[in-house]
Protein backbone atom coordinates (compact mmCIF):
# COMPACT_ATOMS: atom_id res chain seq x y z
CA UNK A 1 0.00 0.00 0.00
CA UNK A 2 1.83 3.10 -1.18
CA UNK A 3 1.52 6.26 0.83
CA UNK A 4 -0.10 9.31 -0.78
CA UNK A 5 1.43 11.71 1.73
CA UNK A 6 3.78 14.36 0.40
CA UNK A 7 6.93 15.52 2.20
CA UNK A 8 5.20 18.41 4.09
CA UNK A 9 2.49 16.13 5.51
CA UNK A 10 5.01 13.43 6.39
CA UNK A 11 7.18 16.04 8.14
CA UNK A 12 4.26 17.33 10.20
CA UNK A 13 3.25 13.80 11.19
CA UNK A 14 6.84 13.04 12.17
CA UNK A 15 7.02 16.17 14.34
CA UNK A 16 3.67 15.24 15.88
CA UNK A 17 4.98 11.77 16.69
CA UNK A 18 8.02 13.33 18.39
CA UNK A 19 5.75 15.60 20.43
CA UNK A 20 3.59 12.71 21.61
CA UNK A 21 6.65 10.53 22.26
CA UNK A 22 8.29 13.22 24.40
CA UNK A 23 5.10 13.91 26.34
CA UNK A 24 4.65 10.19 26.91
CA UNK A 25 8.21 9.85 28.25
CA UNK A 26 7.56 12.64 30.73
CA UNK A 27 4.31 11.12 31.97
CA UNK A 28 5.71 7.58 32.06
CA UNK A 29 8.35 8.56 34.59
CA UNK A 30 5.66 9.57 37.10
CA UNK A 31 3.39 6.60 36.38
CA UNK A 32 6.19 4.03 36.54
CA UNK A 33 7.38 5.38 39.89
CA UNK A 34 3.88 4.96 41.34
CA UNK A 35 2.70 1.61 40.00
CA UNK A 36 5.77 -0.14 38.53
CA UNK A 37 6.98 -0.91 35.02
CA UNK A 38 4.69 -3.86 34.30
CA UNK A 39 1.51 -2.16 35.42
CA UNK A 40 2.38 1.03 33.55
CA UNK A 41 2.97 -0.92 30.34
CA UNK A 42 -0.22 -2.95 30.73
CA UNK A 43 -2.56 -0.08 31.50
CA UNK A 44 -1.16 2.18 28.81
CA UNK A 45 -1.49 -0.47 26.11
CA UNK A 46 -4.92 -1.61 27.22
CA UNK A 47 -6.09 1.95 26.58
CA UNK A 48 -4.48 1.84 23.13
CA UNK A 49 -6.14 -1.50 22.38
CA UNK A 50 -9.56 -0.04 23.19
CA UNK A 51 -9.13 2.61 20.50
CA UNK A 52 -8.06 0.15 17.77
CA UNK A 53 -11.61 -0.94 16.75
CA UNK A 54 -12.68 2.70 16.83
CA UNK A 55 -9.86 3.82 14.53
CA UNK A 56 -10.05 0.88 12.11
CA UNK A 57 -13.14 2.06 10.16
CA UNK A 58 -11.70 5.59 9.91
CA UNK A 59 -8.47 4.58 8.14
CA UNK A 60 -8.27 3.03 4.67
CA UNK A 61 -6.76 -0.39 5.36
CA UNK A 62 -5.68 -2.96 2.75
CA UNK A 63 -7.37 -6.32 2.40
CA UNK A 64 -5.97 -8.96 4.74
CA UNK A 65 -7.32 -11.94 2.83
CA UNK A 66 -4.22 -12.45 0.71
CA UNK A 67 -1.52 -11.54 3.24
CA UNK A 68 1.18 -14.22 3.31
CA UNK A 69 2.26 -16.01 6.52
CA UNK A 70 5.72 -14.44 6.13
CA UNK A 71 4.28 -10.96 6.59
CA UNK A 72 2.42 -12.03 9.74
CA UNK A 73 5.65 -13.51 11.11
CA UNK A 74 7.50 -10.28 10.36
CA UNK A 75 4.72 -8.35 12.06
CA UNK A 76 5.10 -10.55 15.14
CA UNK A 77 8.89 -10.09 15.10
CA UNK A 78 8.44 -6.32 14.89
CA UNK A 79 5.95 -6.47 17.77
CA UNK A 80 8.45 -8.40 19.92
CA UNK A 81 11.10 -5.78 19.15
CA UNK A 82 8.57 -3.11 20.09
CA UNK A 83 8.02 -4.95 23.37
CA UNK A 84 11.76 -4.85 23.99
CA UNK A 85 11.81 -1.15 23.18
CA UNK A 86 9.08 -0.27 25.65
CA UNK A 87 10.41 -2.50 28.42
CA UNK A 88 13.92 -1.06 28.16
CA UNK A 89 12.56 2.48 27.95
CA UNK A 90 10.63 2.07 31.19
CA UNK A 91 13.63 0.44 32.85
CA UNK A 92 15.82 3.29 31.69
CA UNK A 93 13.43 5.91 33.02
CA UNK A 94 13.39 4.09 36.34
CA UNK A 95 17.19 3.89 36.52
CA UNK A 96 18.37 7.23 35.17
CA UNK A 97 17.47 10.89 34.76
CA UNK A 98 14.77 11.74 32.24
CA UNK A 99 17.01 14.36 30.59
CA UNK A 100 19.56 11.62 29.82
CA UNK A 101 17.33 8.65 29.02
CA UNK A 102 14.75 10.34 26.77
CA UNK A 103 17.18 11.85 24.19
CA UNK A 104 19.14 8.61 23.89
CA UNK A 105 15.99 6.48 23.54
CA UNK A 106 14.70 8.96 20.97
CA UNK A 107 17.67 8.18 18.75
CA UNK A 108 15.76 5.07 17.62
CA UNK A 109 14.85 7.19 14.60
CA UNK A 110 18.51 7.35 13.64
CA UNK A 111 18.80 3.57 13.93
CA UNK A 112 15.76 3.21 11.68
CA UNK A 113 17.33 5.57 9.15
CA UNK A 114 20.63 3.71 9.10
CA UNK A 115 18.87 0.38 8.61
CA UNK A 116 16.81 1.84 5.77
CA UNK A 117 19.96 3.13 4.07
CA UNK A 118 21.94 -0.07 4.66
CA UNK A 119 19.20 -2.29 3.24
CA UNK A 120 18.42 -0.04 0.29
CA UNK A 121 14.91 0.74 1.54
CA UNK A 122 15.62 4.47 1.24
CA UNK A 123 18.21 6.60 -0.50
CA UNK A 124 19.12 9.86 1.23
CA UNK A 125 21.15 12.90 0.38
CA UNK A 126 24.16 14.37 2.19
CA UNK A 127 22.05 16.65 4.42
CA UNK A 128 20.09 13.70 5.81
CA UNK A 129 23.32 11.75 6.27
CA UNK A 130 24.82 14.61 8.28
CA UNK A 131 21.64 14.80 10.36
CA UNK A 132 21.91 11.09 11.20
CA UNK A 133 25.51 11.57 12.28
CA UNK A 134 24.44 14.45 14.52
CA UNK A 135 21.85 12.19 16.16
CA UNK A 136 24.50 9.72 17.26
CA UNK A 137 26.86 12.47 18.38
CA UNK A 138 23.96 13.69 20.53
CA UNK A 139 23.57 10.20 21.99
CA UNK A 140 27.19 10.20 23.11
CA UNK A 141 26.92 13.67 24.61
CA UNK A 142 23.65 12.88 26.39
CA UNK A 143 25.14 9.74 27.90
CA UNK A 144 28.06 11.60 29.49
CA UNK A 145 27.48 13.17 32.88
CA UNK A 146 29.60 16.13 33.86
CA UNK A 147 30.85 17.06 37.29
CA UNK A 148 33.57 19.27 38.68
CA UNK A 149 36.16 16.52 38.24
CA UNK A 150 35.43 15.95 34.55
CA UNK A 151 33.33 13.23 32.94
CA UNK A 152 31.83 10.05 34.32
CA UNK A 153 30.71 6.94 32.46
CA UNK A 154 27.04 6.73 31.48
CA UNK A 155 24.82 5.18 34.14
CA UNK A 156 22.42 2.27 33.92
CA UNK A 157 19.70 4.55 32.60
CA UNK A 158 21.79 5.45 29.56
CA UNK A 159 22.56 1.79 28.84
CA UNK A 160 18.87 0.85 29.00
CA UNK A 161 18.13 3.81 26.71
CA UNK A 162 20.67 2.59 24.14
CA UNK A 163 19.01 -0.83 24.17
CA UNK A 164 15.66 0.93 23.71
CA UNK A 165 16.96 2.80 20.67
CA UNK A 166 18.25 -0.42 19.07
CA UNK A 167 15.00 -2.31 19.67
CA UNK A 168 12.90 0.62 18.49
CA UNK A 169 14.99 1.34 15.42
CA UNK A 170 14.75 -2.26 14.26
CA UNK A 171 11.03 -2.46 15.02
CA UNK A 172 10.11 0.70 13.12
CA UNK A 173 12.37 -0.15 10.19
CA UNK A 174 10.82 -3.61 9.85
CA UNK A 175 7.29 -2.28 10.16
CA UNK A 176 7.88 0.51 7.64
CA UNK A 177 9.71 -1.69 5.15
CA UNK A 178 7.66 -4.90 5.18
CA UNK A 179 4.63 -4.80 7.48
CA UNK A 180 2.65 -1.54 7.33
CA UNK A 181 2.65 -1.36 3.49
CA UNK A 182 0.93 -4.77 3.45
CA UNK A 183 -1.41 -4.89 6.47
CA UNK A 184 -1.77 -1.19 7.27
CA UNK A 185 -1.00 0.89 10.39
CA UNK A 186 -4.05 0.02 12.50
CA UNK A 187 -3.61 -3.75 12.25
CA UNK A 188 0.11 -3.31 12.94
CA UNK A 189 -0.74 -1.26 16.03
CA UNK A 190 -3.20 -3.93 17.16
CA UNK A 191 -0.53 -6.65 16.90
CA UNK A 192 2.03 -4.55 18.79
CA UNK A 193 -0.43 -3.72 21.54
CA UNK A 194 -1.74 -7.28 21.86
CA UNK A 195 1.80 -8.67 22.24
CA UNK A 196 2.52 -6.07 24.91
CA UNK A 197 -0.62 -6.87 26.89
CA UNK A 198 -0.06 -10.64 26.70
CA UNK A 199 3.56 -10.24 27.83
CA UNK A 200 2.54 -8.09 30.80
CA UNK A 201 -0.04 -10.67 31.86
CA UNK A 202 2.41 -13.57 31.57
CA UNK A 203 5.43 -12.00 33.28
CA UNK A 204 5.62 -12.79 36.98
CA UNK A 205 5.52 -9.74 39.25
CA UNK A 206 8.79 -8.52 40.71
CA UNK A 207 9.51 -8.91 44.40
CA UNK A 208 7.28 -6.60 46.39
CA UNK A 209 4.98 -5.87 43.44
CA UNK A 210 1.30 -6.68 43.81
CA UNK A 211 -0.50 -8.84 41.31
CA UNK A 212 -2.14 -7.21 38.33
CA UNK A 213 -4.14 -5.16 37.75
Amino acid sequence: MASNLGPPAALMLGLGAALFWGTGDYLVRTVEARIGVRRALLRGHLISLIFVPIAYPLVAEPSLATVSPTVWLLALLAALANLGMMATLYRGLAAGPLAVVAPIAGSYAGVTGLLAIATGTDVVGPVTGIALICIFIGVVLAGIEHDEGGMRNPGRGALWAIACALFGGFSYWLQGAAVIPVIGPIVTLAINTSVMVIACLLIRPATGEKSLP
